[in-house]
């Protein structure tokens, strides 16, 4: 019996040399949503997309209109000059779904593009991180429950903003 609770003891009181693991937690959204060069260069990306972007909105309206005076016109159904017309605005919309998608493809690819060069940064300033404070385990994302004693997302934002200073 004596052994019982003597075992039963030792079970009880915590080892005194055990280590303690050291872990972090990046907000990866939010690290990338308040690093400022990011930001910088993607309003850089939508810039140089505007002005086709603001052609494609007067081709739309070109193209608007145009059906408009088709419905209120009073040219003959039949009439060669309304067939025409017609297929005018079926190749203007043709030429606008296709200029669409060839810029949303385009400014697509930049902001991934500098997606993929802001997570490489975010890696790196993470290793960092880890070593020189040497952290057992960072994780990123999808946490149900991150205290704040252990969310390191501020350090890292301010770790990667001191490089572009």
């Amino acid at each position: 019996m004596k052994a019982f609770f003597l075992f039963y003891i030792i079970l009880l009181i915590p080892p005194v040399n055990a280590e303690t693991i050291k872990i972090g937690y990046i907000d990866v959204d939010r690290v990338i949503s308040n690093l400022s060069h990011y930001q910088k260069k993607n309003n850089q990306i939508i810039q140089e997309f505007k002005p086709r972007k603001i052609k494609l909105i007067e081709l739309f309206d070109y193209i608007k209109t145009l059906r408009n005076k088709l419905d209120i016109t009073e040219i003959q159904v039949d009439s060669k000059e309304y067939k025409t017309s017609v297929q005018k605005v079926i190749d203007l919309e043709r030429k606008f779904q296709l200029e669409s998608e060839a810029w949303q493809k385009n400014l697509s690819d930049k902001q991934f593009d500098l997606l993929e060069r802001i997570e490489v940064e975010i890696n790196i300033a993470i290793e960092e991180l880890a070593i020189s404070n040497q952290y057992d385990l960072i994780l990123y994302d999808n946490g149900a429950f991150v205290s704040d004693k252990i969310d390191v997302s501020e350090t890292i934002i301010s770790n990667i903003e001191k490089l572009y200073q």
